[in-house]
C-alpha cells in the first residue's frame, strides 16, 4: 500500500513482517496442542508378553483366564468361535460381567495381518478389558 506525502509524492510500501499475528497463531496452536496431548497419551492401548494360564486369588480361588486367539478364517474367544467383529464384542462383554480379574489374552497365528490383531485389541479394550496381554503362538 502506498502513501500519499505532502512533500515529496509517494513513499515506498512497507514491506516488514508483523510479528504480532504469527506469534497469536502460534500460541493458538500451542495451547490447542497442549489441551488435546492428554487424551491422545490416554487413548493409547497398552499390552504385555505374558505365559500365565491361571489367576489365583488370596482366598483360593482362580479365574480361568480370557484367550481370544486370531486365526486367518475365524476369530475365537476361549475355543468358541465368533462371527464377527459385534459378536466378538458381545461376547468379550459377557465373559468379563461377573469377573474380578479383567484380564484378556490375545494370540495370532502368523499370517493373520497386524491391522486385524491391532482391531481385537481395540475392541477388547472398549468392551471391559482393563489388561491386554500378547501371547506368543508356538505355531
Amino acid at each position: 500500500m502506498q502513501k500519499k506525502s505532502s512533500s515529496k509524492g509517494y513513499e515506498k510500501p512497507e514491506t516488514a513482517i508483523k510479528l504480532t499475528p504469527l506469534c497469536d497463531v502460534s500460541m493458538v496452536l500451542l495451547i490447542t496442542l497442549m489441551i488435546i496431548s492428554p487424551f491422545v497419551v490416554q487413548s493409547l492401548i497398552r499390552i504385555s508378553e505374558t505365559s500365565a494360564v491361571e489367576g489365583v486369588y488370596a482366598d483360593g480361588e482362580s479365574e480361568e483366564p480370557i484367550i481370544v486367539h486370531v486365526k486367518e478364517e475365524a476369530i475365537e474367544v476361549n475355543t468358541k468361535r465368533v462371527k464377527n467383529d459385534m459378536e466378538l464384542a458381545e461376547r468379550i462383554r459377557e465373559e468379563f460381567l461377573n469377573r474380578r480379574d479383567k484380564t484378556l489374552m490375545v494370540t495370532a497365528e502368523r499370517k493373520v495381518p497386524l491391522g486385524r490383531v491391532v482391531n481385537v485389541l481395540d475392541i477388547s479394550r472398549q468392551n471391559g478389558a482393563e489388561s491386554l496381554s500378547v501371547l506368543r503362538s508356538e505355531q
